[in-house]
C-alpha cells in the first residue's frame, strides 16, 4: 500500500449500499450508532471495491475508539462537482463526498497534521497504520481525505472518491441447481444439501 502494490483495480460502486453494509457491520453489538444521512440520487463511484471497504472500516473502528461511552455516528454521503484538496488546489471533476461525523473525544489541533503519518498514534493499543492506510488508498485513487476536529466535541472525516455517472449493472439473478434430498425424515428435521455437481450433491447426502 505504501510502496508499490495496492494498486486500485476499479469498478463502478454503489457508495452507499457499501458504507451501510460496512458500518452496519462493524457496529453490530456495539453502543455506537450509525445515522446515514445520504443526499438523493448519488453518483456511483470508480473505486476499488475492496481498499475503499477498507477505508470505511477503519474510520468506523476509529469513531468506536473514540467513544467508549457510545454515542452516534453520522456518516452523510451527496455528488459535488469538483472541491478545494487539502492541498489548497481546486480539484475539477465529478466526485462523491462521504463524511464520518463522530460525537467522541476529538483530537488536538497540533498533532491534526500528523495523523496520516506512517505509525503516528495516540493510542495505547494501535499501530498508526490505519489512517495512513486510508490516506495512501485514496491518493491512488486520485481523490482525497480531509479531517477537521475540536477536542472533546468530536472528529469529522470527509473523503472524495471520482464518480462515475455510468448506471450500475443490474446483478443477475443467482441460478440455483435442482437440489436433490432425501425426503426420508429424522427427528423431525430435514436438510435440503444444493450443488451444481451430481457426485457432490451424494456424496454430501
Amino acid at each position: 500500500t505504501f510502496a508499490k502494490g495496492g494498486v486500485p483495480v476499479t469498478e463502478h460502486v454503489s457508495l452507499m449500499a457499501l458504507l451501510k453494509d460496512v458500518v452496519e457491520f462493524d457496529l453490530s453489538g456495539g453502543n455506537v450508532k450509525p445515522v446515514f444521512e445520504p443526499a438523493e440520487d448519488i453518483w456511483a463511484a470508480e473505486v476499488d471495491k475492496a481498499q475503499i471497504q477498507q477505508i470505511f472500516s477503519n474510520l468506523t473502528l476509529n469513531a468506536v475508539q473514540a467513544m467508549p461511552q457510545g454515542g452516534h455516528l453520522y456518516l452523510s454521503m451527496q455528488n459535488c462537482d469538483g472541491f478545494e484538496a487539502s492541498d489548497g488546489v481546486r480539484r475539477e471533476g465529478e466526485y462523491v463526498q462521504v463524511c464520518f461525523r463522530d460525537e467522541g473525544c476529538g483530537i488536538a489541533a497540533n498533532l491534526l497534521g500528523d495523523i496520516f503519518d506512517p505509525y503516528f498514534t495516540t493510542k495505547q493499543t494501535g499501530n498508526g497504520l490505519g489512517l495512513a492506510t486510508a490516506y495512501s488508498i485514496i491518493q491512488r485513487h486520485k481523490g482525497d481525505i480531509q479531517v477537521t476536529s475540536e477536542l472533546g466535541k468530536g472528529s469529522t472525516f470527509t473523503l472524495y472518491l471520482p464518480a462515475s455517472k455510468e448506471a450500475l449493472l443490474i446483478e443477475p439473478e443467482p441460478v440455483y441447481a435442482v437440489a436433490s434430498f432425501s425426503s426420508e425424515k429424522r427427528g423431525g428435521a430435514r436438510i435440503l444439501v444444493m450443488d451444481d455437481e451430481a457426485m457432490i450433491r451424494t456424496l454430501t447426502s
